[in-house]
């Protein structure tokens, strides 16, 4: 739509007299353009449907919690949240295991002041074999120098006590050790035993006892070395090697044994029975006979 405005107002007359000829400045016309109006969606009644913007949004899961993001932030959302779940996990097996790892550093700082304890103990003995052994060794080293021998003894005597503390300390660390290997044996054979009644449908007691006897007869082994073996794939691999043995075994005795119904007997012929050959000799046959029948037999060889 275009809106003009003229140098004279519509219809506006010109003067007239001598002002007609003066010549007159044109004043020049504005123009200006308004914007079409927009056009509006009707529907099939006339209604004007109102324009819905595009949704440029996508809802994302972050913590927990749903947001509203544009879709080209989406994948960086994802990411986040992906590498937060994975730093999350990597964090809570760390701290799953800081208890086993501090248990294993107080084990080694303990194996390590045992070494250092046993150490000391060879050096203080090294020590003790340098001063006199036997009551005349004293006695002798007193009549000669009475201070260096007083000196001597107050010294054995440390020594013997500082390693008297370090053999019982060296003791009792033993001690507990066993006693922890006991414990951690026990639990692992539990473990072992939970895992094979998994596996193993008739597991019972009666199934170690086949297996320690199958495996002492096939790899030589002792039975103190099968009962201190507390892996159960060990176990478990010795129990199918068992069952597969004996399936082997199974197999062959089917194959070679017949049932009764089968074995037929050979039929024998007995001497005397049965008819006998037209050439055969018998000593009851006249000369005549046995001539021909030995001509008889000749003939039959030289047609061979």
């Amino acid at each position: 739509m275009t809106l003009e405005i003229a140098g004279s107002p519509a219809g506006a007359q010109a003067p007239e007299g001598p002002a007609a000829t003066t010549t007159t400045t044109e004043t020049p016309s504005l123009r200006y353009e308004l914007p079409e109006p927009e056009q509006e969606i009707t529907t099939g009644e006339g209604k004007p449907t109102p324009q819905t913007p595009e949704d440029d949004t996508e809802e994302v899961d972050y913590e927990g919690s749903k947001y509203r993001v544009p879709k080209a932030l989406k994948d960086a959302f994802l990411r986040q949240s992906d590498y937060t779940q994975k730093t999350q996990a990597v964090a809570a097996q760390r701290k799953a295991l800081e208890p086993q790892q501090a248990e294993i550093a107080e084990r080694a700082k303990a194996d390590d002041a045992h070494l250092d304890r046993m150490a000391t103990i060879k050096l203080l003995d090294h020590q003790l074999g340098g001063m006199p052994q036997t009551p005349q060794q004293w006695a002798q080293l007193e009549q000669q120098d009475p201070a260096r021998a007083a000196s001597l003894f107050r010294q054995m005597q440390q020594i013997q006590g500082v390693r008297a503390d370090l053999a019982r300390q060296a003791q009792q660390y033993q001690q507990d050790r066993a006693a922890e290997q006991q414990r951690e044996t026990a639990k692992a054979a539990q473990d072992a035993v939970r895992v094979l009644k998994e596996k193993i449908p008739d597991f019972g007691e009666q199934t170690l006892r086949d297996v320690e006897k199958f495996a002492v007869e096939a790899f030589g082994v002792t039975p103190e070395q099968v009962r201190g073996v507390v892996d159960p794939m060990v176990w478990l691999l010795g129990y199918r090697l068992m069952k597969a043995e004996a399936a082997v075994k199974g197999q062959i005795a089917a194959a070679t044994a017949k049932p009764a119904s089968e074995v037929k007997p050979v039929p024998q012929v007995s001497k005397g029975t049965g008819a006998k050959s037209t050439t055969d000799l018998a000593d009851s046959d006249s000369d005549e006979v046995w001539l021909e029948k030995r001509n008889a037999q000749l003939a039959a060889r030289r047609r061979r």
